[in-house]
């Protein structure tokens, strides 16, 4: 299970790397389009994040570990 969270994070991390590129690239044609898109693709991850069951698991299996 600890292994899938960590999957997880390293997945969120990549597509929030790919969602700036993106932003990057599209800046020059429209700015506020290109904002628009970058501020609602994180939300979208930071609420997914949030809300993912692996991660809450993960977060009481390590509070199990430090806590013996």
């Amino acid at each position: 299970m600890s292994f899938l969270a960590v999957l997880d994070i390293f997945n969120y991390f990549m597509e929030g790397l790919i969602f700036l590129a993106l932003a990057a690239a599209f800046w020059q044609a429209c700015k506020n389009l290109a904002a628009a898109d970058l501020a609602s693709r994180l939300v979208g991850i930071a609420v997914s994040f949030s809300t993912n069951i692996s991660m809450t698991m993960f977060s009481f299996s390590l509070q199990y570990i430090w806590s013996r």
